[in-house]
């Protein structure tokens, strides 16, 4: 068995599992966590208790620290201002005319990223919306890039028919793809060697067309 606390950084939002870290954590609590997205607080939605360890995520993470309440505050003015970015990027995307639809809009707590999330029925030139966009938020020191890392084998894409990941491979003069864990490995570098960078697309396969 395994202790874990549930945690949740929406409201009406997913729960995640997070290591209590053997502190005392009980429900409404908030806590300091580092995600995929950075240092985030999250609010306890349900406090300490045992699991089965086959249940546990294979990367259960222990919390950072307890929030205290200038955590607490900045989490909440951070969740007003993704609104004005929300519609920010909104007019954005309406001003470049692309055939795409936002979803949300997030800051990580200490506002070193903003991340648009959005869907789109086929391929959209980003070059124009993310030079704005990094217009707009570079007065605050905030940059934005665009990272496409292509055709990848995941578990999603690993059910596809053979032909389709066939045709796939065959659009890349390299003939490999890249791995999830390299996709990370140039995030990192963008977000840690290259600070200087902004408003800029990187491709990461090999597809010339």
């Amino acid at each position: 068995m395994k202790k874990v606390i549930s945690v949740r950084f929406k409201e009406n939002g997913k729960s995640y599992y997070f290591d209590p870290a053997d502190a005392d954590i009980r429900t409404g609590d908030y806590v300091i966590v580092e995600t995929a997205r950075g240092i985030e607080c999250g609010e306890v939605v349900q406090g300490v208790k045992e699991i089965a360890d086959a249940a546990v995520p294979k990367a259960l993470k222990p919390i950072t620290r307890m929030a205290d309440s200038v955590d607490v505050r900045r989490m909440r003015q951070n969740r007003e201002d993704e609104k004005r970015a929300y519609r920010t990027c909104q007019d954005c995307i309406a001003r470049h005319g692309l055939e795409m639809k936002l979803v949300e809009a997030e800051y990580t707590l200490d506002r070193s990223k903003i991340m648009f999330y959005f869907t789109a029925d086929g391929r959209v030139d980003f070059r124009g919306l993310v030079k704005s966009l990094a217009r707009e938020w570079g007065k605050d020191g905030i940059r934005v890039n665009l990272v496409l890392p292509g055709f990848m084998l995941t578990e999603m894409t690993a059910v596809l028919r053979e032909s389709v990941k066939e045709a796939a491979l065959s659009r890349h003069v390299l003939n490999r793809l890249n791995t999830p864990e390299q996709a990370a490995a140039f995030i990192l570098f963008l977000q840690d060697v290259l600070t200087a960078a902004s408003g800029q697309v990187f491709d990461l396969d090999s597809r010339i067309v």
